[in-house]
């Protein structure tokens, strides 16, 4: 559950796995699971696929162990966003709105 950055590319390592990428996070919910413990997890024990799009939210201490409990007993509710398909032009049109000296 570390996300770690390496060069341009951002990775989210799903088991304690050695690497070469500069950890720079953690996430309190699993997106690997091998037993299949969560509806989201039926048709893959992967929750991503490849082109999804991710969207990291930074929580406080107690919002993640909270998060991580309900992990752990099975209560947990993924916010899952359904597919929605690429667009090009869209996608040009949100880079051309980006202001690469404002701060995130």
């Amino acid at each position: 559950g570390t996300v770690g950055l390496g060069g341009s590319n951002v990775g989210i390592y799903p088991e304690d796995l050695p690497g070469g990428i500069q950890i720079f996070a953690r996430i309190p919910v699993p997106i690997w699971d091998p037993a299949q413990r969560f509806d989201v997890f039926r048709e893959s024990i992967c929750l991503l696929r490849p082109g999804d799009r991710i969207k990291f939210v930074p929580v406080s201490v107690e919002e993640f162990e909270e998060a991580e409990a309900k992990v752990d007993e099975g209560s947990y509710v993924f916010n899952l966003v359904e597919y929605q398909r690429f667009s090009v032009p869209d996608y040009r049109a949100w880079l051309s709105r980006i202001d690469a000296t404002a701060r995130f």
